[in-house]
Formats: C-alpha cells, sequence, structure tokens
C-alpha cells in the first residue's frame, strides 16, 4: 500500500544495535508519487520523548485526529522507510499541523 503526504503511520523499526523492532509513529514527508515509485517514503519521527527536547520539535496539536494516543512531537529526525517496514495508516495530521509542519521542513532546508 503506497501512503500520502501527513499521513501518520506506524512502523517496525528495526534496532540497529541489537535484535529486534519496535513499533513506532511516523510522518510520511514525501509525495505519493515519490512513495508509489520507489516503495518507499521518507518520514519524520514522532515521539513523546520528553526527556529528551530538540530545538526544532514541533508538538502535534491535533493528536487525537492523527491517530495518537497521547500529545506528541515531530522530530526533525528524518528516515527513509521501505513499504514492507510500514504496518499501516493511523491517521492523518489536521490541516493546521500539516500547515505547521511544511514550513518547519521548508526552514529546515533553507539557505
Amino acid at each position: 500500500m503506497t501512503y500520502s503526504r501527513f499521513d501518520v503511520i506506524l512502523v517496525n523499526f528495526p534496532f540497529t544495535e541489537k535484535r529486534g523492532q519496535k513499533r513506532r509513529p511516523a510522518i510520511v514527508l514525501s509525495n505519493y508519487a515519490f512513495n508509489t515509485e520507489h516503495n518507499h517514503a521518507v518520514t519524520a519521527m514522532v515521539t513523546t520523548a520528553s526527556n529528551t527536547i530538540w530545538q526544532s520539535d514541533l508538538s502535534i496539536a491535533d493528536f487525537a485526529d492523527a491517530g495518537l494516543r497521547t500529545p506528541c512531537v515531530t522530530r526533525m529526525k528524518l528516515f527513509t522507510v521501505a513499504d514492507d517496514l510500514i504496518l499501516g495508516r493511523i491517521g492523518t495530521l489536521s490541516t493546521s499541523d500539516q500547515a505547521r509542519l511544511a514550513l518547519a521542513i521548508q526552514s529546515l532546508f533553507a539557505p
């Protein structure tokens, strides 16, 4: 299945330092065409981690609409994930959260 930009997905993240995987939410940043052509999606990390705060963390205001159970932030920890590691879509960011994330991504890559 292919996902669209701003979908919130559940991903099986493989551990790099040990065996196993952990299920985590992520936000799709790449568009549908890229995701279809490459069978991968460019994503951003979603976390509740309050003990490690990044200056660029962006709170998800409408977390329930996004399919999240608790307040979370989008962390500018970006990665590409293969379709076979994606367990499914759990929600979509609200229009206002989409607009704020789009601006944050734009400023991230601005000169």
